[in-house]
């Protein structure tokens, strides 16, 4: 994804994300901040309550928890940066990543701690302006063939697809 466009939301193709982005502002207190150590539980507390809902796709169960737990709590050593998101002054959701080449930062930490629309893509836009002065691009990683994920990324105008090969051995 073109960090710049989704930084501008010009156009038609960014409307709904624009819709979100204002939804959001109006009816909440929006607070961001960076994942630093004075505010890390808040983000480990985020990925915990994400854990409490069901989370099936495609009829089986996807639990990413464990990885985003383990890349906050090692969020330096790893060279990961993020941001997380108060909403009326409670953390709501959390987004990290780090440099994969010299112009793309690569999300892997994606998680809210509440069902509201716009939400996801309100954390991933400030991670977006928090990384800009140094990256071109924004990886969101495969869909793993999840319809519902697929369309969502299909939504956030892509820059682009990067083919993924699966070696099955005969």
């Amino acid at each position: 994804y073109d960090i710049s466009g989704h930084l501008s939301l010009q156009g038609k193709a960014f409307g709904n994300m624009r819709t979100q982005v204002r939804k959001v502002e109006r009816d909440h207190r929006v607070r961001v901040e960076a994942i630093s150590q004075a505010n890390r539980q808040d983000a480990l507390g985020i990925i915990r309550e994400w854990t409490h809902g069901e989370h099936r796709f495609a009829g089986c169960e996807l639990r990413d928890d464990e990885v985003d737990h383990t890349a906050v709590e090692l969020l330096d050593s790893l060279g990961m940066e993020g941001v997380i998101v108060y909403l009326d002054d409670a953390p709501m959701a959390v987004t990290a990543g780090f440099g994969l080449t010299p112009d793309t930062f690569d999300i892997v930490v994606a998680k809210c701690s509440y069902n509201l629309q716009g939400l996801s893509y309100y954390s991933k836009r400030a991670l977006m302006k928090k990384v800009s002065e140094r990256f071109k691009y924004i990886n969101l990683e495969e869909d793993l063939g999840i319809p519902g994920l697929q369309t969502m990324k299909r939504g956030m105008q892509p820059a682009g697809y990067n083919r993924i090969w699966e070696a099955v051995r005969k």
